[in-house]
């Protein structure tokens, strides 16, 4: 993952620079995600499953207009780090029990 250092203090750097309300994180030992974890996880997720415009729909909501598109590339770099390295945030599978005969 240390490839995936840069894009992530970079996007640190942007929400904490240019967003329009204050993101709260959880303490290390916390065992919940905030709810701006969530966003930035999310916003990772949709540039893969929604794609880039809809995402920028949604930076636009949270960061002034002239950091979207740096947002945007940075959180590009930081999901395609998370996927070389094997950990991109997705869906939970689900537990299929097997139906008794």
């Amino acid at each position: 993952m240390i490839g995936g250092l840069q894009p992530f203090h970079r996007a640190m750097l942007l929400f904490n620079r240019d967003a329009l309300e204050t993101f709260a994180f959880c303490p290390l030992p916390c065992e919940h995600v905030s709810e701006h974890e969530a966003l930035i996880l999310k916003l990772v997720t949709s540039l893969r499953d929604r794609g880039p415009g809809a995402t920028r729909d949604t930076l636009d909501l949270l960061v002034l207009e002239d950091s979207v598109g740096d947002v945007l590339e940075t959180l590009s770099k930081l999901g395609a780090a998370l996927a070389l390295a094997g950990i991109f945030p997705q869906e939970p599978a689900t537990l299929h029990t097997p139906r008794s005969l």
